[in-house]
């Protein structure tokens, strides 16, 4: 592996982090291949789709387009060069975006929980070893939390309504101490190749919305991919 930055100190893979803690956390060689896979297939698979819906939606609301090509031409300016973590963080209206993307199309039909001891839920009491099943579609369309719930809105994810919002309102990759391990990677690559696209293309969606339905399989997919058109910008 190589050294980092001269310190003499090596880079460690996910994978070695994983065997590291081993012992911490009574990690087995199964539990340790599951969290590997569902790395890999988060960060392949999930993500290329939400960037596709990410696009489409786009691609129907020109207005909220042009305001993200316009703070991608602010942050980058014209010249070509690679996105920096700082660039990232500078993104507010681009990240906005792709929150609003995963409330109205989130990945994740369902999130499977075991409950280990007994609980009383709103007046219900639910034994321990019961399967539970949660809903991000449902949660993120609730109006107890969202204006509007069936309409995208970025402003949806502007600073003073997220500060204001309960944190479990919004939940595409879970939430807890067991929400998807690799949603930050997943969030930067989808900032990241966003803002490379929408700075070269306006993109145009060739299918209404109610043409292409996203339909729930093992997760949410659009029922026709993401047809657009690509106009390059000058």
């Amino acid at each position: 592996m190589d050294d980092l930055s001269g310190s003499g100190k090596k880079q460690l893979s996910f994978l070695d982090f994983l065997f590291n803690v081993r012992d911490q956390y009574n990690l087995t060689d199964e539990n340790i291949c599951d969290q590997v896979n569902t790395f890999m297939a988060a960060g392949s698979s999930a993500v290329s789709i939400q960037i596709g819906f990410n696009l489409f939606a786009l691609g129907h609301r020109q207005n909220y387009q042009e305001k993200v090509y316009e703070e991608i031409k602010d942050v980058l300016g014209d010249t070509e060069r690679d996105i920096t973590t700082d660039d990232i963080k500078k993104l507010k209206y681009l990240y906005q975006c792709i929150c609003e993307a995963s409330r109205i199309t989130p990945n994740a039909v369902l999130i499977g929980r075991k409950i280990h001891t007994e609980l009383n839920l709103c007046g219900y009491t639910i034994p321990a070893g019961t399967n539970c099943y949660i809903s991000p579609f449902s949660i993120m369309r609730d109006p107890k939390h969202y204006d509007n719930p069936e309409e995208y809105d970025p402003e949806h994810f502007a600073p003073d309504k997220v500060k204001n919002r309960d944190p479990f309102a919004f939940v595409p990759f879970s939430a807890g101490i067991r929400n998807c391990i690799g949603s930050k990677f997943a969030t930067l690559e989808m900032v990241v190749s966003l803002a490379h696209i929408f700075k070269r293309y306006r993109v145009i969606s060739m299918l209404s919305e109610v043409q292409n339905r996203p339909i729930p399989e093992f997760s949410l997919k659009p029922s026709k991919g993401f047809p657009v058109r690509l106009e390059r910008r000058l």
